[in-house]
């Protein structure tokens, strides 16, 4: 964990480098120290079908979900996120001085639910899954 969906507008597709991005979001997690590399999952949808606002040709938005499963401090999700938001805005902010751009970033934590993994990366990385810490 986490799991990074970037929705974004197709109108701005040519401009965003919406793979830059994703990768640029996946160091940001990584330098955060806070999840472990094997976990991580950064993918992007792009939107063709949408209004933003009153539907302005010029308006564009970027709208990134994030899951991650419960335990970890809130500091350290927090410092791992706002790293993140900023890494967000530099990469599209020569987008944002084209377009209305419009960029939300949403954190959820999950937690007492049913979830099945595989997940063989932890083997390559010599890691181990995050373990919910017992309450």
């Amino acid at each position: 964990m986490p799991n990074v969906v970037v929705e974004y507008s197709s109108n701005i597709r040519d401009e965003a480098d919406i793979p830059g991005l994703l990768n640029a979001i996946a160091k940001t997690v990584i330098a955060s120290e806070v999840f472990p590399t094997a976990g991580i999952r950064v993918r992007a949808h792009e939107c063709q079908d949408y209004v933003v606002a009153d539907g302005g040709p010029t308006y564009a938005f970027v709208s990134i979900g994030v899951r991650v499963a419960r335990g970890r401090p809130e500091a350290d999700r927090k410092r791992a996120f706002d790293a993140v938001f900023e890494t967000v805005k530099t990469h599209l902010d020569p987008v944002d001085r084209t377009w209305t751009l419009a960029i939300s970033m949403d954190v959820e934590e999950y937690g007492d639910r049913l979830a099945y993994k595989q997940n063989r990366l932890h083997e390559k990385f010599g890691t181990k899954p995050f373990a919910k810490a017992a309450s």
